[in-house]
């Protein structure tokens, strides 16, 4: 089944390259060099939120139906709670991003790193199928608001110029934090013997990703950049 899924996927992602156009030249003033932006306090807060975001986002991946199994959940409803979570996740980006042309993007999107943050106080407080599936629900939730609004958060912050660029340069910081987040989560509980702290750790970098875009402002002023 792995096997199917892995060539179902690689042919996937052949057609879409296929099927890619390259999107229209930009206009507009005179970018700002790429190392003048990655300076900034907006691309740091940017980058620092994506990785801690991605460091908490990744341990319920790869730790929530073990938990599950462990706590009495039957191993298939366990392995549901992923599927949950990316359901969830697309309800949140159709929701939240349509939300966000009312409510402002850099605000609704901190706001999804609180509810991510705050999922994990679901998660620490209820350990049954229901608690676990109510966690499934919200951060897959904020989760896919995180996903759809951070391209035009980075385009509020910085302009469209060399977008690609940078986005691809920001999500940088989640593959990092995909590749520690669950080994730190799996020396914890060979540490402690349990799940909590793990969580507990996880919920603590969710709400650093929160804190960390505080400073963002609501309605920054365009400016562009170069990749």
């Amino acid at each position: 089944a792995h096997v199917l899924l892995g060539i179902g996927g690689s042919l996937l992602l052949v057609l879409a390259a296929v099927v890619a156009r390259r999107p229209p030249e930009p206009v507009g003033d005179e970018p700002r060099p790429l190392r003048e932006v990655v300076r900034s306090g907006e691309f740091l807060a940017m980058y620092a939120a994506t990785f801690l975001g991605a460091t908490a986002l990744f341990v319920p991946l790869v730790y929530l139906p073990t938990v599950a199994v462990a706590e009495g959940v039957s191993p298939v409803a366990a392995a549901a709670l992923i599927g949950v979570i990316g359901v969830a996740s697309v309800v949140g980006r159709l929701v939240i991003g349509a939300l966000a042309d009312r409510a402002g993007r850099v605000r609704t999107f901190q706001a999804c790193f609180a509810v991510l943050a705050a999922s994990f106080v679901i998660w620490l407080v209820g350990s049954s199928w229901p608690g676990l599936l109510a966690f499934a629900i919200v951060l897959g939730t904020g989760y896919g608001g995180w996903i759809a609004l951070q391209p035009t958060v980075l385009a509020e912050l910085f302009g469209v110029r060399g977008l690609g660029g940078l986005v691809g340069l920001v999500y940088t910081a989640a593959g990092i934090g995909a590749l520690v987040g669950p080994p730190l989560a799996g020396v914890l509980v060979d540490a402690t013997g349990g799940y909590r702290w793990a969580v507990a750790a996880a919920g603590l970098c969710g709400l650093g990703a929160f804190l960390a875009l505080l400073p963002l402002p609501a309605r920054p002023a365009p400016a562009d950049f170069t990749a």
